[in-house]
Parts: C-alpha cells; structure tokens; sequence
C-alpha cells in the first residue's frame, strides 16, 4: 500500500527584508530606529559597516559579526529586540575598541576604533 499526499503550497521563507543604519556604535547605549517590515521581524544579522579605512579595511567594507563576540575587556552590543514596529541594538561595554578578523584571512584579531564604523542590521520576515 503506498501513501501519498498532496503537494503542499510552496510559500517564500521570507518575503521582505530592511537594512537599518544605527550608527556608531557607543558604550551603555541603546540604539533604535523603525524598521518598516509591518511585522515582527523573523531574524536579524548584525554587521559592521567602515566608514574611515583602518587595519586593512576600506571605506565601505562590511563584515558580519556576532553581537556577542567580544570580550569583556572590550565592547560588545549584547541584545537585538524588535517588534512589529522598530529594532534596537543595546551596547555594553568599557572601551572605544572593538576585536575583530584581520582583513587579510591571516587568522590575526585586530582591535577596531568604534568610531570608525557603523552599525545596520538587516531583519527579515
């Protein structure tokens, strides 16, 4: 005896996507804007954008980076909360200084001057 079903309809994961910049990025610092999805959004990515060339990064490079990724000896931006209206990036942190991957896939860390960069999150829904 075989089983079959009817084929199912085939819905897009996500249907719409925004790019928010928050700006740069300071300690103890909520940064919230309105994101314009008209929904709850169903996932975010942080990334950081250069705005003034350092460590081997351009005027515009981007790199995704996890909100969590730094230590506490260095700034994070440790939440992301949304809601069907508007996407908020909360900072911690004791320093104008961020780690990340050299640019070069050296496997090197480099230490990042915030001001140097902005923050936009993507959300999606």
């Amino acid at each position: 005896m075989s089983f079959s079903r009817p084929p199912a309809a085939i819905e897009p994961a996500f249907t719409k996507y925004e790019e928010i910049n928050l700006g740069t990025i300071a300690d103890n610092t909520k940064l919230e804007a309105a994101h314009g999805l008209g929904e709850v959004p169903k996932g975010f990515l942080f990334i950081l954008q250069c705005k003034i060339a350092e460590d081997g990064y351009s005027v515009g490079d981007r790199i995704v980076v996890n909100p969590n990724q730094n230590s506490a000896a260095s700034s994070s931006f440790s939440t992301c909360s949304f809601d069907e209206i508007n996407v908020a990036a909360r900072s911690i942190g004791v320093s104008t200084l961020m780690s990340i991957a050299e640019e070069d896939a050296s496997g090197g860390i480099v230490t990042i001057t915030r001001a140097y960069w902005d923050l936009i999150i993507r959300v999606w829904a």
